[in-house]
């Protein structure tokens, strides 16, 4: 459970460019997200289907525009949506949480004379 920021912090940006699951989007001068923030894009394409995604910037690319990558599939997304950057970074899935959870573990276990492995 991550808290979203109240909307008036919340920047819209547009989607400039779609190419699998990375997107190129434009924002306003002196408005780009930070590397890492959650990007949300929640509307309806031409084709009248609901797209919900989330993105997260991996790269800023200049001239106001960043690059991130969905978490999620692109089909059906189309330039012109509206892109909100959330002002947070994505929150962790179960999956990423327990990853880093086993991680710890082998460490610890590693750190142990009596190491043995971990399944």
């Amino acid at each position: 459970m991550v808290a979203t920021p109240s909307t008036s912090s919340q920047t819209k940006g547009v989607v400039r460019q779609v190419i699998g699951p990375v997107l190129d989007v434009e924002f306003p001068a002196g408005k780009l997200p930070k590397i890492l923030n959650a990007l949300r894009i929640e509307a309806k394409n031409p084709a009248g289907q609901d797209i919900a995604l989330t993105a997260e910037v991996q790269q800023l690319l200049g001239d106001h525009r960043v690059r991130a990558v969905a978490m999620s599939g692109t089909d059906g997304l189309v330039r012109g949506m509206e892109a909100i950057d959330t002002g947070a970074p994505r929150p962790f899935s179960s999956l990423q949480t327990r990853r880093k959870s086993w991680i710890i573990r082998r460490c610890w276990c590693w750190k142990d004379s009596s190491y043995s492995r971990i399944n």
